[in-house]
């Protein structure tokens, strides 16, 4: 199984960035330690997620 690939804060801060721009909504960020929570968080749950995902085809 190949492992995922997860989004940077740097990547997703930029993508922010961009979306900004074209929507015209304000510059910068409120609260960076929500984000990088945000952005850590699949890491540390993806195992419990892959399992679940696994048990739940089984019973299908």
């Amino acid at each position: 199984m190949n492992e995922p690939v997860f989004l940077t804060l740097d990547e997703i801060l930029y993508f922010h960035k961009k979306e900004m721009e074209l929507s015209g909504g304000a510059a910068g960020i409120r609260d960076k330690e929500g984000i990088e929570a945000c952005v850590e968080a699949p890491k540390a749950s993806f195992g419990t997620i892959c399992l679940i995902s696994l048990g739940w085809l089984q019973h299908t």
